[in-house]
């Protein structure tokens, strides 16, 4: 499960195992949209328990713009 969501990267609660350095490709299922936004490049910043933070790293241009407008329309509620 992903927390935390912002421009720069996430927190998320999972029992897979991750380690500092581990990269990552991810799909986030945002409310109300169809499709997924495709994250290629993501590193595991830190891990700790079943939790551990992540940086995007490779994010095409359309994604970077889903996520932005999807983070100002939860800023504004």
């Amino acid at each position: 499960m992903i927390q935390d969501l912002s421009v720069n990267g996430c927190l998320i609660v999972s029992d897979t195992r991750v380690e500092s350095g581990d990269y990552l490709c991810l799909w986030l299922n945002l409310p109300h949209d169809a499709s997924p936004i495709v994250i290629e490049g993501a590193e595991v910043r830190w891990s700790a328990e079943e939790r551990f933070g992540v940086c995007f790293l490779t994010l095409q241009p359309p994604e970077q713009i889903r996520r932005f407008e999807y983070l100002n329309t939860v800023a504004t509620t």
